[in-house]
Formats: C-alpha cells, sequence, structure tokens
C-alpha cells in the first residue's frame, strides 16, 4: 500500500541512519582506543618516573654513605693529628723541663 517514491524515501532515510550509527560507532571505537593507548602511555610513564626515583634514592643513599666514610676519615685524621700535635707539645714541654 506504500508508493514507490515512499518506499525508496524510507529506505534512504534508513541508510542514512545506518550510516549514522556506523559514523559513531567507529568514533566511539576510535575514542576508546585513544582512551586506552593514553592510558598504557600513561603508566609506562609513571613505571618509568618510578624507576628513576628509586635510581635516586639508592644513589642519594650510596652518595650519603661516601659522605659519610669521608667525613670519618676526616674525623679520623684529624684524631691522629692532634693526637700527634699534643704528644709532640709533650715532648717539648718534658724536654724544656729537662733544660731548665
Amino acid at each position: 500500500h506504500c508508493s514507490a517514491v515512499e518506499k525508496k524515501r524510507l529506505t534512504d532515510q534508513i541508510s542514512n541512519l545506518k550510516s549514522l550509527l556506523e559514523q559513531r560507532d567507529s568514533i566511539a571505537k576510535s575514542k576508546l582506543r585513544n582512551e586506552k593507548e593514553r592510558s598504557v602511555f600513561m603508566m609506562k610513564t609513571i613505571d618509568r618516573l618510578r624507576s628513576k626515583i628509586k635510581r635516586v634514592e639508592v644513589q642519594r643513599k650510596t652518595d650519603a654513605k661516601i659522605i659519610r666514610n669521608i667525613a670519618e676519615e676526616s674525623l679520623t685524621s684529624l684524631s691522629i693529628k692532634r693526637r700527634d700535635a699534643i704528644i709532640a707539645f709533650q715532648f717539648r714541654e718534658k724536654n724544656y723541663q729537662k733544660n731548665i
């Protein structure tokens, strides 16, 4: 009971709607793909930053140990020099006492 013109118009409308739906579907899929890629990229970036932070922390601990060792060596050598100076002074005192 539909005329051929009406059938053609309805068919055209249906195919237009189908193509619109397919376009929206593909856009949605590509957005989803982009979101997935972005989240993967973010996760990789976060992992890289975490490993950098760990490396820096390890390096800082190593540096702290080195600095502590240097400080202890310096203190040791200072105390040895101080002791030597005291011994030398006492030695000079004794010699001075003897000479009087």
